[in-house]
């Protein structure tokens, strides 16, 4: 095993302060946003947009083809945009029916490098199975997160010590996990020193009924989060906001960000995933919010048309109601947060998320308040009449590894804000999954 050391911080902080944007029940344009780390070759973020869409929709029809196929040696698929082209990880070969579409995709006129790897995706999500089971250690050490690597060369996991790395000596890190040690003999891992802290989530705000995404939602003074999407479950007939489940308040009364509109309860979203909902007897909408923070001008909206899944290199939003949109960010894929505090909030030994970076250098992406705030793609631009939403997740915390850095806002309660260079989010369709089954949906406009 090779074994590198990454020393962690803890995460973020921010909250809106003094008044302006309120919102209306028309669409309103926030224009697009700054062109800061726009690849080479796009004039514009509407236009990077436009060239991942199909390549999405082409890395769906490879997953799908292999999630049909029994043993199938798929891996993983990305996507860049700039080069338009998709890179398809496999373990062997493929078989004719995976074939048959990489071929399709290829005649469709985009470019497939199918490339070897180590290990297909069933190989690796067998050990991370395993490797979750020491995320409820008791001894000196426990796994605080396990990422897949997306080119299928092995695992990285991190673990956190009993000691300070300053104090650590003798054993190997992680060598008291016993099945992080069974898996280490079956597939390559790399360890790295985990962080055992919440980095609690990432805290716009007159929003009313119907609710949007994107919006501060509060249960408390000193509670600061924001809205995701909106759901229906014709279940039981209601529509719901998703939010995040670390913000807590389950069974306590959501408001809005200044506690001018009552929105409901928040709800249990189970476990698995950093998900929670609030019940709306007033309605929700499928619409989030664009701009700029809570308390600023020039807030705008966009309807969402519809949601779907994250590949590793597509290029992303976020959109939470603390530190409004930024859409210089590249998903760097799944992984699994282990982190104490995920058990300590009910959300069991360890929930699913997405990663996130700048590709900007010192750029933030999300601050506290910004849980369970939109990651989404823009469809049509930004600020076109037909400009849309794509759903795509909803900000959890900062990852193990990246350091804090200021917001640039004013205090908050006489302290200075702190925000992330980096992201974990939940994929909302797969969130949704145990409610869809029933007939739970993002809603659209």
């Amino acid at each position: 095993m090779r074994v590198v050391l990454l020393v962690t911080a803890v995460a973020i902080s921010l909250v809106p302060q003094s008044a302006s944007a309120q919102p209306g029940p028309a669409s309103s344009a926030a224009g697009e946003p700054s062109r800061l780390g726009l690849p080479a070759g796009f004039a514009s973020w509407a236009q990077l947009f436009d060239a991942q869409r199909p390549l999405d929709e082409a890395a769906t029809r490879v997953e799908d083809a292999a999630s049909a196929h029994p043993g199938s040696g798929f891996t993983s698929v990305t996507v860049d945009a700039a080069k338009g082209t998709l890179t398809v990880f496999w373990h062997g070969t493929p078989s004719k029916a995976e074939q048959a579409v990489l071929d399709h995709v290829r005649h469709q006129g985009t470019t497939v490098t199918l490339v070897p790897a180590r290990y297909s995706k069933l190989d690796l999500d067998r050990q991370v199975a395993q490797i979750a089971l020491d995320a409820t250690a008791g001894g000196a050490e426990r796994v605080t997160h396990i990422t897949k690597r997306p080119d299928g060369s092995g695992i990285e996991v991190g673990v956190a010590p009993a000691q300070a790395p300053s104090a650590r000596t003798g054993a190997p890190l992680g060598s008291s996990l016993a099945h992080v040690q069974a898996a280490g003999r079956d597939v390559e891992l790399t360890i790295t020193i985990g962080s055992n802290d919440r980095a609690p989530g990432l805290s716009r705000e007159s929003d009313t009924p119907a609710y949007w995404g994107g919006a501060l939602v509060r249960y408390s003074a000193d509670s600061y989060c924001s809205s995701g999407f909106a759901v229906h479950w014709p279940q039981d007939g209601n529509d719901y906001m998703t939010t995040a489940a670390h913000c807590g308040g389950v069974w306590q009364t959501y408001s809005n960000g200044n506690f001018t509109s009552t929105m409901g309860p928040g709800t249990p979203g189970g476990t698995g995933y950093d998900l929670m909902f609030i019940r709306t007897a007033s309605g929700t909408a499928g619409r989030i919010y664009t701009g700029p923070r809570a308390y600023a001008a020039g807030q705008g909206s966009m309807p969402v048309t519809r949601a779907s899944h994250t590949h590793v290199g597509d290029s992303l939003c976020t959109g939470g109601a603390a530190t409004g949109w930024h859409c210089y960010i590249r998903a760097s894929g799944p992984t699994q947060d282990c982190r104490a505090w995920v058990a300590a909030v009910g959300l069991g030994n360890c929930f699913n998320v997405e990663g996130g970076i700048t590709t900007v250098a010192n750029q933030l992406i999300a601050g506290h308040g910004d849980s369970g705030g939109p990651v989404w793609t823009p469809i049509n631009g930004f600020d076109q009449p037909n400009s849309s939403a794509d759903a795509r997740g909803l900000i959890s915390s900062r990852p193990d590894g990246w350091a804090d850095i200021p917001c640039g806002n004013d205090p908050v309660f006489n302290q200075p804000n702190t925000c992330s260079t980096a992201v974990w989010f939940t994929d909302v369709v797969s969130a949704i999954g145990p409610w869809a089954a029933s007939g739970m949906y993002v809603k659209t406009s």
